[in-house]
Formats: structure tokens, C-alpha cells, sequence
């Protein structure tokens, strides 16, 4: 279907928001002249009995009171003004998604939009169906509103004003012959181009038709031909909305009504996960949020919730907007529901969940230096294991509640060192000799911010036995080592094996050093080329030439 454009114009829209905004007063009241004056005690806007009482626009108010005994006066209000045509655009934008304010002609009297209904139309049941929906919403509301369709903005504008009817559909291609018996004004000129214009003999538009344009342009400018080919549709003049949008959005469609409350909640987790996959692609965090559910009675239900702080948690957000629409009427059933993060903001990296790296927790890992034992390393995430023996088994922290720390966990001792990662050069690593000698993580090896529940196996190179690797594979992706501090050699409880602490000689000795080793983790603090840093440890201190390969795993990351 072509473009079809429909102009709606509220020739009284400030005077009809104050006589809404008093429905409550007492008739005798409501049905006195109104009018808006300015801080300059000057008439701005008038209603159909004041300008039928002979007042216009421009007058002052003391002389406009003394000759319309009656008239109430009122201020201007451009704060409830804006309100209410927000409010006006969101009935408009029920039945196009294009639609916004008309200021094409800003020294026009009252309010005007523009909807491109050329492919919603039939959704509501055709154009005259449209049409008389859309005027009727404003009859009850006690709105005066004038519309009119037709297959340009310009010709529709001009049909609306100048079409002598307060609805009109214009048919497809029928433009021209509209246009010729309205007066230059439906062109929407300024009154000087159109008294030029007039002066001249030419007192409507079909008296243009025949003038080539580059005289036309030459005698009365650029801005009447404009004009004059846009009403015609031979210039194209494009609806663009300036209303904000949303940031981010998340919408249900339904092919069939959705009538049962009980999916609501379900529906709306839904929506806020849809939401919160948009919202970590792009780093952010909602701080205000907005629903709205359509029922197929083209009525609406919206409702808005904030948040104290950035946030995409879909828990938090689902309970909030939930408790929203706890009880509510849906009618003959939903067919569209839509969620709109209408403000948003950084997320910062501390308050990020980190699920892009397959972990549920969110807590920072806790500083090791004030726990008593070194099986906090990997406490995290559960709380009731420990190391014993020969490998990470559960149980409690009372055997070893009273520890010693060892060395490198004890406050204030920085004897780690920081190693180059052999083989790489400062050409291959584009860097100063300053930057690689200089350390890229802290002097002390700092905790990760972020731990993994269960450390992940990687593909890990080093160049030498008990050295960081130099390149290593996590997730399908390579990264390149460019520092490294370590390693940190963290080892089961030393009195659960005493045959450790004399030489092995026979095979059952080795044997049970061989499993006292497999318990032994050796962490690398890593830094890699695009300056992402992790926390990585070797499975296994043994031999390595004597025995297998020692695995490596990646179990925290720096930021």
C-alpha cells in the first residue's frame, strides 16, 4: 500500500485543555468564553464563544473583559500544555507507530499531528473506521478535532483546514483537483507570501498550476514553489518523529488474545529478559522503565517504575513491574504488550552479574587475608567445602579454623615476583622497555573481582615448566600473555600427608607423593595483549617430564 497520511488538527487545543482540566466545576462555569493570556496580560488563545464574541488573538485582557462581560481568564500553562500533548500523541500513536507533532507551519492556531497510517489502516478496520475511532476518542473528551487523509502531508494539511468538512478522506491521486479552489493559505504560507500572492490576481491554487516554476520562484520566491510542489506531492516531505524513543524496547505480539492474568507474570519475566539482552550488549542499566498493555478493545493500561540505581537483574525488575498489574482487568484479552527502558545509564563494572562468563554469582570474591585458611581459595560459591586430602572434599572449617596463613597470604609481605613471559619481544609486543618492565597488575596480586563457580579447563603454552603461559585458549578465543605475576602455590593441608616431608624412596611413597602433588595449585596473575587480565592456576607441581601434562584453568577474572 502507498503512503497515506492523515492530519489532525486541534484548532482549540489550549482552551479545550483547561475546560478538561475543570470538568469537575459547576456547568454554569464550563460553558463561559475561556481564554489563555500571557505575562503581557495578552490574549494568546481563545475558545469558539470568545472568538464568536468578537475577541481575537493579540488583545489585551483588560479591554477583551470589558467587552465580553464573563470571560474567564487563565495563564498560560506550558508545562500542562506539553502533558497533554504528550498525552494526545500516545492516543495517536495507538493506531500508527508514525505519528508525531506537526510543526511544519508553527504560526498555526492550536495543536497538529501527523500519523502515516499506510500500512496500519486496515488493523483498524480501514480508513473511514480509523477516522471516525480517532475523532470520536476527541468528541468524548470534549475535544474539538478536524482530520483528513490523503496521499501527501502537504494535501492532507490543506483538506484538513480548507476541506470545509471537519473529516475528509481525499481519494488516491486526487491531489490536484482537491487542491485547486482553496486559497493560498492552504499552502501553508506566511500571510505576506499570500497577500504578494493575492495582489497579484492569483487568489487560489489552481491559479498556480499554470506558472513555470522558475517564475513562480523568481516573482514570489523558492518558499511557494516548495510549497506548492509538496501539497502536490511532486517534492517529497517526509514524517520524521522528534520524540524521543525509547532506548530500549522489548514487545509481544499475540495472534490470538491473551485472556488468562495468570501468564501475566510469566509474560512480563519475558519481556524483561528480552529487555535485559539488549541492555548488556550495550553496557547499560535501566533506571525507569515503562509497560503498556494493549487490549483488542483498543483500550490501554501503562504503568512506569524506577529504580534507585542502574539495574537489568530481571528478578528485581520482574517483581517490580509485577506487583504493578497484581489484579488487573484484562478485559476481552491483550494482543500487544510492550516494555520501554525510557531512562537509562552506565552499569558500572563492579555491579555488572557476570553471565556473559557462565557464572550465577554476583558477589565480590571476599579478601583472603582476613580468612584463617587457605581453602577459602575455593570457597567461593560453596560454602562448605574445603581442601582435605587429596582433593576438594566438603566438611567444615573447625579443623582448621586456627591456622597459621601461609606466606603469601600474610599481610604486608610482597616477596611475588613479577615474571616476563618468555618469548615474547618488545617488537612482537609493540611495547617500550619501560612498559614491559614496569608491572601491569598491582604490586601485591590483588583477588579477582569475579570468580567462577567451577574453574574452566584451558589450552594453555608455556615455554618452561613452572613458568605462566605465554598463549593460552579460553572459549573458543586466543588470547596472548604480555605479564604475568606469580605463581602462588596453593597445597592441601600439609599434616594430612607427613610422608611428604622425608625423601620417597619405595613406589608405595612415590605413590602417595604422586596423589599429595595432584592436590597442588599453582595461580598465575596474567595480563593478556588487549589488556583483559586473569586469575589462572596449573593443576599438578610434579615433574612434568616424569609424569602427564599438567592441566591448566582459568578460575577468576581482574575486571
Amino acid at each position: 500500500m502507498g503512503t497515506r497520511v492523515l492530519s489532525l488538527w486541534l484548532p482549540y487545543f489550549a482552551t479545550d485543555r483547561v475546560g478538561r482540566d475543570h470538568r469537575g466545576s459547576a456547568s454554569a462555569l464550563r460553558h463561559l468564553p475561556q481564554a489563555i493570556c500571557n505575562g503581557e496580560d495578552q490574549l494568546v488563545a481563545l475558545c469558539p464563544r470568545a472568538e464568536r464574541a468578537g475577541l481575537r488573538p493579540g488583545m489585551a485582557s483588560r479591554t477583551a473583559v470589558q467587552q465580553v462581560p464573563g470571560l474567564r481568564l487563565h495563564s498560560v500553562d506550558r508545562a500542562r500544555d506539553q502533558a497533554f500533548l504528550d498525552h494526545v500523541l500516545s492516543w495517536c500513536e495507538h493506531y500508527t507507530p508514525f505519528a508525531t507533532v506537526d510543526r511544519s507551519f508553527p504560526d498555526g492556531k492550536g495543536a497538529a499531528f501527523w500519523l502515516d497510517i499506510g500500512n496500519s489502516a486496515h488493523l483498524a478496520g480501514g480508513e473511514p473506521s480509523l477516522l471516525a475511532k480517532l475523532l470520536g476518542k476527541f468528541k468524548r473528551e470534549g475535544i474539538k478535532a478536524r482530520a483528513a487523509i490523503a496521499d501527501h502531508p502537504g494535501t492532507a494539511w490543506a483538506a484538513c483546514r480548507f476541506g470545509g468538512e471537519e473529516q475528509s478522506i481525499l481519494p488516491t491521486n486526487a491531489a490536484r483537483v482537491a487542491l485547486a479552489p482553496m486559497p493560498m493559505g492552504a499552502l501553508r504560507l506566511e500571510s505576506n507570501h499570500c497577500k504578494a500572492i493575492e495582489s497579484a490576481g492569483l487568489d487560489r491554487i489552481e491559479h498556480l498550476y499554470a506558472l513555470p516554476r522558475r517564475s513562480l520562484s523568481t516573482r514570489f520566491g523558492d518558499h511557494v514553489a516548495t510549497r506548492l510542489d509538496q501539497a502536490l506531492g511532486l517534492v517529497d516531505e517526509p514524517i520524521a518523529t522528534d520524540m524521543p524513543r525509547p532506548a530500549q524496547q522489548a514487545q509481544l505480539i499475540f495472534a490470538e488474545p491473551m485472556t488468562s492474568p495468570d501468564m501475566l507474570p510469566s509474560l512480563i519475566e519475558r519481556l524483561v529478559r528480552q529487555l535485559s539482552v539488549g541492555l548488556e550488549a550495550a553496557g547499560l542499566g535501566a533506571r525507569r522503565l515503562t509497560m503498556a498493555l494493549f487490549r483488542v478493545d483498543n483500550s490501554a493500561i501503562t504503568c512506569s517504575v524506577g529504580t534507585s540505581r542502574p539495574s537489568r537483574d530481571v528478578g528485581e525488575l520482574t517483581a517490580l513491574i509485577g506487583d504493578r498489574f497484581d489484579g488487573i482487568d484484562l478485559g476481552f484479552g491483550l494482543d500487544r504488550v510492550i516494555l520501554d527502558a525510557v531512562e537509562i545509564e552506565p552499569l558500572l563494572p563492579e555491579t555488572i552479574r557476570w553471565q556473559g562468563l557462565g557464572t550465577a554469582i554476583d558477589t565480590p570474591r571476599p579478601d583472603l587475608a582476613k580468612r584463617h585458611h587457605l581453602r577459602a581459595l575455593n570457597n567461593v560459591g560453596n560454602d562448605n567445602g574445603h581442601l582435605h586430602g587429596e582433593g576438594w572434599q566438603p566438611g567444615g572449617e573447625s579443623a582448621a579454623k586456627n591456622q597459621p596463613l601461609p606466606p603469601f597470604l600474610t599481610p604486608g609481605r610482597h616477596d611475588t615476583p613479577l615474571l616476563p613471559v618468555a618469548g615474547a619481544s618488545s617488537a612482537a609486543l609493540a611495547l617500550t622497555s619501560e612498559a614491559i618492565n614496569a608491572p601491569a597488575i598491582r604490586e601485591t596480586v590483588p583477588s579477582p573481582l569475579r570468580l567462577l563457580r567451577q574453574p574452566e579447563p584451558i589450552e594453555a603454552i608455556a615455554s618452561l615448566p613452572g613458568e605462566p603461559p605465554v598463549l593460552f585458549r579460553w572459549r573458543q578465543r586466543l588470547h596472548k600473555v604480555v605479564s604475568a605475576r606469580g605463581p602462588e602455590t596453593v597445597a592441601p593441608d600439609w599434616w594430612l600427608c607427613p610422608e611428604a616431608d622425608g625423601l620417597t624412596s619405595s613406589p608405595a611413597e612415590r605413590g602417595r607423593h604422586s596423589r599429595r602433588h595432584a592436590g597442588l595449585r599453582n595461580y598465575f596473575a596474567v595480563e593478556d595483549s588487549e589488556g583483559s587480565r586473569f586469575w589462572l592456576f596449573k593443576d599438578g607441581a610434579g615433574n612434568e617430564a616424569e609424569g602427564p601434562l599438567p592441566r591448566w584453568f582459568l578460575h577468576g577474572i581482574f575486571g
